[in-house]
Formats: C-alpha cells, structure tokens, sequence
C-alpha cells in the first residue's frame, strides 16, 4: 500500500479539531524513541499544551490512532486531558521526561485508548463502536482473538436514524463528557470485557 505522508494524514482532518486547552490537532513526526530525555519526548504534554500528535511513519498503530482522532475527537482530547493532569501531579519541574510511577486512571485510560469500544445502547438494542486502534491494529494483522474495554452509552432512539457520522459525532459528546470525569476511574471499575468476536457477530446477527 501507499503509506500517507504527514501532509496527507493533517489533510484529511475531516474538519478542525482541539486538544482540551484548545490547540488545534496536528501530527508531527515521532523523532526517536518516546524513552529520550526532553520535553520534544513527552507524549501527552506535546498534545495538550501544542496540539502535537507524536507519529511515527508506516505504521499500522499510529496510521490508526489517526483514524480515531478524526472520528472521536472529543474523547481522544478527553482522555488527553486527564493524562496530562495525571502526568502533571507525578512529574518533577521543569519536565524532561516521564515519572516512573504512574496511576490507576492512566492505566486505565491507556487501557481504553488502545482497546475501547463504545457500545451505543437503545433500549434493548446494542450497537458496538470500536474506539482502540490497537485492536484495529491486530485486527489488519489477522488477530480476531482480542478483548476490549468496554463502555455503555444510553442513547436516545433518535440514534438509529441518523447517518454514520452523526452517529459518531452523538457517541463522541457523551463518551468525552463520561471520561473526563476523574472520578470514574476510582470509584468502580469503569470498563468492563468485550471479546472482538462478539462484537462482530453482533452485526450478523
């Protein structure tokens, strides 16, 4: 396949979208290893404080976080968010590298951000939205054998009429408001298991 460039992936950013601090979303090349010492090396302060997506070249993991950026804006800015504060509170001033230490809400946000899916529910009906591109990742790479971190968004009937991207756009609100929220992540396990497999016999059913 043809690779995008960096031009092509910043050209197809379907419209403006933001960081929570309100820096607009570019992708910049990953130079290096996240592991080197400096803020260039800082993933998620990049992000909220420039609007700065570290990505690395031909590359199915950030060819898909690309994706979800474009699809659920909000919620990827959302969970930036928290990761930055989270960041924030265990990083020694002036910032040159990550904290060795990290908490229970950025394992769980991590977990999410790399294998979520937003299941849509409509009284009874359910409707599952992968948001991981890890597990879009594995799943180009022939892996079907995947479990995902799961969310229920309770959705007004309206939702089975409208297009994809409003759909999208519906679940995008509600989900970043949910995850923004610190306190999902303390006071109950907030995602529960999904097996890959079930959400795609879902849809042939």
């Amino acid at each position: 396949m043809d690779w995008p460039s960096l031009k092509d992936l910043n050209a197809k950013i379907p419209y403006s979208i933001y960081s929570w601090s309100g820096q607009k979303i570019n992708f910049v090349l990953q130079k290096g290893m996240r592991s080197q010492v400096g803020f260039e090396s800082l993933y998620e302060p990049r992000i909220f404080l420039l609007g700065e997506v570290r990505t690395r070249l031909e590359n199915w993991h950030d060819f898909f976080n690309a994706q979800i950026w474009y699809s659920f804006p909000r919620t990827k800015a959302a969970l930036n968010m928290r990761q930055f504060f989270a960041f924030d509170e265990l990083a020694d001033f002036p910032w040159n590298k990550s904290p060795l230490k990290r908490m229970r809400e950025q394992d769980y946000m991590t977990m999410f951000d790399e294998g979520g899916c937003i299941i849509a529910k409509i009284n009874q009906k359910k409707i599952p939205f992968i948001f991981g591109h890890a597990i879009y990742e594995r799943m180009i790479l022939g892996d079907r054998d995947l479990s995902m971190c799961a969310i229920i968004i309770e959705c007004e009937e309206k939702f089975l009429s409208l297009n994809l991207k409003e759909k999208l756009r519906y679940l995008d609100m509600k989900s970043a408001k949910l995850l923004a929220n610190r306190e999902i992540y303390y006071t109950n396990k907030p995602f529960f298991t999904y097996s890959l497999e079930h959400a795609i016999s879902s849809f042939n059913n």
